[in-house]
């Protein structure tokens, strides 16, 4: 069996074995809990992972991750990300849910780019 294919079969279990966060609605401002859905799905804290759980998605589901993750991961969701949480020492499992789901959005737009400029 080639190391690849090994990877992405232990890739594929690891993912299974995912277990979503659940998010307290309570603990996000409130413009922002419409995306709590979003950030329970790619909010993974473990950057491994959660670029295997971008790697697999499809096209269509990174494009919206983009676009509606930009719509709302501008200035007004920094006031919470970058506001006084920032400065932890503890941070809520949902504060480390949106940051990380910031950080997906931005690594989904590099997969796409990277699969859109393989395709001929």
């Amino acid at each position: 069996m080639s190391d690849d294919k090994e990877f992405e079969e232990l890739m594929d279990k690891l993912i299974a074995q995912a277990i979503p966060v659940p998010i307290d609605p309570e603990k996000v401002p409130e413009k922002f809990r419409i995306l709590i859905p979003m950030a329970e799905r790619w909010g993974v804290s473990e950057d491994g992972l959660r670029y295997c759980i971008l790697r697999r998605a499809s096209d269509k589901e990174l494009e919206d991750l983009i676009s509606r993750a930009r719509s709302y991961i501008t200035a007004l969701l920094d006031e919470w990300l970058a506001g006084p949480e920032a400065e932890g020492p503890d941070f809520s499992k949902e504060y480390i849910a949106f940051t990380c789901m910031h950080l997906a959005a931005d690594e989904a737009n590099i997969i796409l780019r990277k699969r859109r400029s393989l395709k001929i």
